[in-house]
Order: C-alpha cells, then structure tokens, then sequence
C-alpha cells in the first residue's frame, strides 16, 4: 500500500521539486538583473519585489507536457496546443516584464495564437455544438477564438494579490484530476501532476510574495488553462461547463469589471485595484483570507456544483446563471470596476 502511494505521488513531487528550485534560481537571477515590480499607488504591495518569476511555471509544466506526452501518450493535440501557448505568452509576457509591451501588440499575438491553436490542433471541435448553445461552425470557431484570448488576458487581470492565481491553478486541477479520476481514469493522473508544478512555486508567492508570476506567468497560465478547458470540451460538452464552473471566481470578477470600467468610459488596458478581490483584500487588510477563500469556495463549492451536472442531465446554464449571478452580487457589493 504504502510502495503505491509512493508511486503515485513520484511524478507529481518530482515537478514540486523542480518548480520549487526554479523558482528559487529564476528568483536569484532576476534579482541580479533587477527584474523588479516597483510599488504603484495602484498597486496592492508596499516594497520592490521580484517579478517574472513565471518563467519557472512555464519551464516546468513544458517538461510535464514532454514527459506526459512521450511517456504516458498525452493528447497529441493537448500537448502541442499547450506547448505553443506557453512558449509564445511566456515569452511575451517576460519582454513585458522586463522592458514593456503596448497592449494592442500583445492583443495581436493572443488572437493569432488563439486562431492557429483552434486552426491546427482542434478543427473538429467545428463539427460540434456547444449544447445547449446552438453554437457550431464558424460561430463556435469566433467564440473559443474570444474565449482563449479573454481567458489568457483575465488571468492577467486576476494576478494582482499574494497567491491568488497560484491557489486558482491548483484547485482548477486538482478538482479535474478528481473529476478526470471518477469519469477518464486513464487521464487524471496528467492533471493531479500538473497541481505539483504551481505546489512549487505556491511558497515563493503566499501568504508573503518574495516574487511574482509577472506577465510571464499569468498570461502563461491563462491561455495553458483556457487551452485544458477546450480539450474537455473536446472530450465532451458538459465537462467544459465543468471548467467554466470551476473557474468561475476569475471570469466573473474580471468580466464585471471589465464592463463597468468600459462603461464608465475608463481604460480598460492600464492597471488599476478596482477588481471585487483587490477591494476585499483592501476590506479584510489581508490577501491571505481573499486567497484561502477562493481555495474553499472552489473546492467545496464549485466543485461539487460541476459534479451536479456531469450526474444530472440538468441544463448547465440554469447552475452556470446562479453561480455568475451570486458571484456578480459580490462584485456589486464590493462596487467591482468603481475607483475610489
């Protein structure tokens, strides 16, 4: 029993490890380079700390996507839509990083990325529907175009407190490793082992940031995520409600935001600490709380609310709508997109 556990938790320690030391190593460097994020008054921290340290998240999980893929046969499809996207954003986002990008430009290079991703690697997808959307075609091309680039830039949005897109990453795959486990048993073991790579870097970023993901690794994460999300569509159309669910926290914050800024005719493209979790850090006089919270909520909530509909035939979109529409509440209440 005891050899099996060991077994089991190898592979997933063995990345632990290697995010853990690299980011370590990635820290030291960038220090040396003065690769820092400066306080802003905008900002939610008080000193210079090390940025970019996504780039350590990036070369980690494109070792796990290597040895997933010629070793345990990973999706041909997962493994090189992922490769490409973490290499690309990641390496845009670290040029951000160091000396700035104009927004517009990184815009381009998502939406490209998104079409090819789609173009090459999921053209069967365009045979499907997104039930119960009656979404197909060139119209469900558009629409996972938009959902790949949304999902990579509010991954970007969300990276503003200690922790908090790290803890976001490790639920979302622990909860599909859980999910994967009970439904595709021989696929879970690729999203458990994921988890171990943000483990890694979880102790360099919380509850105190001694560095931060950066554009490196927030914009790396979001289209690596958002790119998961669409290989369970591809497996099946309730799973990728199933993601939705379980990333819920993420799209309706910064999707809220994002209209009420635009509607209030401010810039949406430059930084700001109006997002429903940045004002309740602010509130709390803590980020840890805001990050555990959303830890708690993903799991003993969200997850359990995916499972409902991958047991039930009940629409989706009837959970999808109360979960948006509560989660939008708090958004409200902490007057989400409003600068004070």
């Amino acid at each position: 029993m005891i050899e099996k556990i060991l077994n089991f938790l190898f592979i997933p320690s063995v990345l632990f490890c290697f995010s853990f030391f690299l980011t370590w190593s990635v820290k030291t460097i960038f220090k040396k380079l003065d690769v820092l994020a400066k306080p802003t008054a905008r900002g939610m921290h008080k000193t210079p700390t090390v940025s970019g340290g996504g780039v350590s998240v990036v070369i980690a999980a494109l070792f796990c996507l290597f040895y997933f893929y010629f070793e345990m046969s990973l999706n041909r499809d997962l493994y090189f839509s992922s490769s490409i996207g973490l290499l690309v954003i990641g390496l845009l986002g670290l040029v951000d990083d160091i000396r700035g990008i104009s927004y517009r430009f990184r815009l381009f290079v998502h939406i490209f990325l998104a079409t090819i991703v789609i173009s090459l690697f999921f053209q069967n997808i365009l045979a499907e529907t997104l039930y119960p959307l009656p979404i197909s075609g060139a119209i469900l091309f558009i629409f996972f175009v938009l959902f790949l680039v949304w999902f990579t830039n509010l991954y970007n949005f969300m990276d503003g407190i200690n922790g908090l897109a790290i803890i976001q990453a490790i639920s979302f795959f622990l909860s599909i490793s859980f999910i994967f486990y009970l439904y595709y048993p021989d696929e879970y073991f690729y999203f458990f082992s994921v988890a171990g790579i943000f483990l890694g870097f979880l102790y360099w970023n919380f509850p105190t940031a001694k560095i931060f993901l950066g554009d490196a690794g927030s914009g790396a994460m979001g289209i690596y995520i958002s790119i998961n999300i669409l290989y369970l569509f591809v497996l099946d159309g309730q799973l990728f409600w199933a993601g939705i669910i379980l990333t819920s926290i993420f799209i309706v914050d910064a999707t809220y935001t994002l209209f009420v800024r635009v509607f209030k005719g401010l810039p949406f493209y430059k930084a700001h600490n109006s997002h429903a979790y940045q004002k309740a850090a602010i509130a709390l006089e803590s980020h840890t709380k805001v990050t555990i919270s959303v830890f708690f909520i993903n799991i003993f909530i969200l997850l359990p609310l995916a499972l409902i509909i991958l047991e039930t035939n009940l629409n989706p979109l009837y959970i999808i709508f109360g979960i948006f529409s509560a989660l939008s509440s708090v958004c409200f209440y902490f007057r989400a997109g409003i600068e004070e």
